[in-house]
């Protein structure tokens, strides 16, 4: 039987928003332009090359998603789940080392202030033995 892993974060992104714009009728091209940002670092993002972060997300996502209104906040979803289920399992200092993340940063991504980059999503998935998409779920 072959070993399946399972894609990351970055990836189901990745495709999310390939499957989004595409069944909008969009081009990479009017995204960025939309969005203030290259087309190129647009096409990066779809290929899942770039490390980009929850602000990146939200942009994306309230762009590509129109028949959501005001979608909830990646990073505030982020911020609430990250301190409930390390509050049961860790200190802030623990959860840092097991993320490899610094403590500074970890105070940070619990008040909401942080704007953390879906490698650093990953890292923190995987020390709260949860699926990464869990974390931002609404």
């Amino acid at each position: 039987m072959m070993n399946m892993v399972k894609p990351n974060l970055r990836v189901i992104f990745a495709a999310h928003i390939r499957n989004q714009r595409v069944a909008l009728g969009l081009t990479q091209q009017e995204v960025a332009r939309r969005l203030k940002m290259d087309r190129s670092y647009m096409a990066k993002i779809e290929r899942a090359e770039v490390n980009f972060s929850l602000k990146t997300m939200d942009k994306l996502r309230s762009e590509l998603l129109v028949t959501v209104p005001e979608p909830k906040a990646y990073q505030k979803t982020l911020a609430e789940r990250v301190f409930r289920l390390r509050s049961s399992m860790y200190s802030q200092g623990g959860l840092s080392e097991k993320a490899g993340l610094s403590i500074a940063f970890i105070g940070r991504l619990e008040r909401g202030e942080a704007n953390t980059s879906i490698d650093q999503i990953e890292s923190l998935s995987r020390a709260l033995y949860i699926d990464g998409q869990e974390l931002l779920s609404d």
